[in-house]
């Protein structure tokens, strides 16, 4: 199925030069997917919705919540000619944000056109909602920082050599915690990694928060370090990602917990333009974090000091190198 904006848009205009009267107004598009989709306008304040409509009785919008952002609401209406209907209308209200939307509405009507099955077709339409929030809360984010770009290519960089290893792919999403704000950037059952990024002209790594590296505190704690440079030869960020989407490609459970996972860390594809550098990672070691491992301990701090951040020179820490062996 090709996606085409201009047909909601035109359904947009259509609609406004007909009506007269207040109220919701709509027409159908899309008219070959599953679902029913149609493009409306409201008379009274001119807003611009979405609708994908549902048969009630096969889906439950109890357990969906979408608060409402600077770009977007999301409402659940009735329809007013068949009761056994429900309507979820995305409205754009703010047409800043009219890229993004499209974008968004992309994902969905794509993901869903095929799909008979109602019940699914709105899960994956809440879970792409809630994914793509951030998009909408304000104009202005034109995606990932250059830290946290590469930060983002050392993590999969680890991702892949995880998956290399013949690890459960669907476990290695789960233990990556990453992205939704976990302590550590993975969380396995034996073991905790923190991935960190550093180039060789530097050769150290930033540590902004102390209990990353609390060894007394976790048991089996690992750091790598990936050496992550700027070379025409490597790949960008965007690029990384669709070869580890090929890897997922006959399950799409697989890519669409993955797509989460980019999305809560503040990748959306809108922003693909911005990700042209091309990185290689010269190389990825893994420390064992140990008595003496050149770390600052919070119990070690004094009454009354707080946000500390610090640096490790690589070059110190040669001895703490393990091999991979741990990894499982």
């Amino acid at each position: 199925m090709k996606f085409d904006f201009n047909k909601i848009i035109d359904a947009w205009k259509k609609i406004s030069s007909e009506i007269n009267n207040p109220g919701k107004y709509s027409r159908s598009i899309f008219t070959d997917c599953k679902t029913p989709i149609s493009a409306s306008v409201i008379y009274e304040n001119k807003f611009k919705s979405v609708n994908f409509i549902f048969n009630k009785t096969l889906v439950n919008k109890s357990n969906f919540e979408f608060k409402e952002t600077k770009g977007i609401k999301v409402s659940f209406e009735n329809d007013e000619d068949d009761k056994n209907l429900l309507i979820l209308s995305i409205y754009l209200k703010n047409s800043s944000f009219l890229d993004a939307y499209e974008n968004l509405l992309e994902k969905i009507i794509t993901s869903i056109y095929d799909i008979d099955d109602q019940k699914l077709c709105f899960d994956i339409i809440s879970n792409l909602l809630i994914n793509w929030r951030k998009c909408f809360e304000d104009e202005k984010y034109e995606g990932l920082t250059k830290e946290e770009e590469i930060g983002l290519f050392g993590e999969l960089t680890f991702l892949n050599k995880a998956i290399s290893k013949n690890i459960n792919s669907s476990n290695i999403l789960n233990y990556w915690e990453g992205p939704e704000g976990g302590l550590h950037d993975f969380k396995f059952p034996k073991f905790l990694l923190e991935i960190k990024t550093y180039s060789k002209r530097k050769n150290k790594i930033k540590i902004n928060n102390l209990d990353q590296l609390n060894y007394k505190f976790f048991s089996n704690l690992y750091l790598g370090c990936a050496e992550i440079e700027q070379n025409l030869s490597g790949k960008t960020l965007v690029e990384i990602i669709d070869d580890i989407k090929k890897i997922f490609n006959d399950n799409n459970n697989l890519k669409i917990s993955f797509e989460k996972k980019l999305c809560a860390y503040g990748y959306f594809e809108i922003h693909k333009k911005n990700y042209e550098t091309k990185y290689v990672a010269n190389s990825l070691l893994f420390y064992k974090l140990t008595n003496k491992f050149p770390t600052i301990l919070k119990e070690d701090l004094a009454e009354g000091i707080n946000e500390v951040s610090f640096s490790i020179d690589i070059n110190r820490i040669k001895k703490f190198v393990s091999d991979e062996n741990f990894i499982e």
